[in-house]
């Protein structure tokens, strides 16, 4: 009698330790698909947004700014104009245009310098609209040239203090994606006697 309720308390001892070892079994299986689970979703979510950023970066405004300015005199005075190409074939809205004599100055106790921005009129009304590119286009609407309301020399006679900046902020057309860029004129070298050429030249001719 004895013996059989020691053989039956073994048992017991064998199917308890087999019970738990089942359960422990089951919960790193459980905890295993669940890291499964969160893995796959967060890799999942990384090609997501590394997708939507190609395709935002492939869907930004792409242009153009030359990087001269060009001179001509009339009886009236100094004219002085810019020249922005649109390179897609997508419109440019919300066309921001602005123009800056920027002025670094020193700020005691530091070696950086300050920034000083001194906006220059343009004759255009913001925002405005660019046309994209059109075959045959034989008014070339997807370029636009930026005339200054100011003597530019006048506004900035010394290109060893300061330099011109050109800034433009923009959204594409059919997608909205933002962009904003910005020309730098550092040195009166870069203002060309002549007229911008026709359509997508840049030169100053």
């Amino acid at each position: 009698m004895r013996s059989h309720q020691a053989g039956t308390q073994t048992n017991s001892g064998e199917e308890s330790r087999w019970s738990g070892h089942n359960g422990t079994k089951k919960r790193n299986n459980t905890l295993l698909s669940l890291l499964a689970v969160m893995l796959t979703g967060t890799v999942a979510s990384l090609i997501a947004s590394a997708t939507f950023f190609g395709l935002t970066l492939g869907f930004r405004p792409r242009f153009e700014i030359s990087p001269y300015v060009a001179h001509h005199d009339l009886p009236s005075g100094s004219q002085y104009r810019f020249k922005l190409v649109n390179r897609s074939r997508r419109p440019m809205v919300d066309v921001d245009l602005k123009a800056f004599i920027d002025t670094p100055v020193k700020v005691p106790g530091s070696h950086v310098p300050v920034h000083r921005l001194r906006r220059l009129a343009l004759n255009t009304t913001d925002p405005i609209a660019i046309s994209g590119r059109r075959k045959g286009d034989s008014q070339a609407r997807h370029a636009r040239r930026i005339l200054l309301s100011c003597d530019l020399l006048q506004e900035w006679p010394d290109d060893q203090a300061a330099s011109l900046v050109l800034r433009i902020t923009c959204r594409d057309g059919w997608t909205g994606t933002f962009r904003q860029a910005e020309q730098v004129f550092p040195l009166h070298t870069q203002i060309r006697a002549g007229t911008f050429g026709f359509g997508d030249s840049l030169n100053v001719e």
